[in-house]
């Protein structure tokens, strides 16, 4: 958790740095090409998370799905480039902060749909830790409109 911690918070800083200075201050890159740039960088480390944890049999797994099941998946695959895509814009155009906080609402809302599609029940800690995150976001919503 740490570690994941000390990861995102450098990748967060890592993203606003890299992605003013190239779409706003030198203007030699658009938000669009930054993301390009960055999904391309990520696939040498996926495909060597792939090998080290063993999937590289999920293709004979993925053969026999149903049609809906496979499209599922793509369209799943799909909505993470359209992530990918997004959060570089929206760092160009707002402030690291705004992002962030919108990120860890967006992920609590997502919990809370996933919770109700999967039929999953959250333990206390886990409710109290999505209300911080969507209190916390909407309060940082409203502070930023009474500014």
């Amino acid at each position: 958790l740490v570690g994941n911690s000390f990861a995102t918070i450098g990748n967060t800083f890592w993203n606003k740095v890299f992605i003013t200075k190239y779409t706003k201050e030198l203007k030699i890159q658009t938000s669009y090409g930054v993301s390009l740039i960055q999904q391309i960088e990520t696939l040498p480390i996926i495909f060597v998370c792939a090998a080290f944890n063993n999937e590289g049999g999920a293709y004979m797994a993925y053969t026999p799905l149903a049609l809906p099941a496979k499209l599922t998946i793509l369209a799943t695959c799909a909505g993470g480039v359209l992530i990918g895509i997004a959060y570089p814009k929206c760092f160009s155009l707002l402030s690291g902060t705004s992002v962030v906080v919108a990120s860890t609402a967006n992920k609590a809302v997502s919990i809370l749909i996933g919770m109700y599609l999967f039929g999953t029940r959250l333990s206390g800690m886990q409710v109290l830790g999505l209300a911080i995150c969507i209190g916390g976001s909407l309060w940082y919503a409203v502070e930023g409109k009474r500014k």
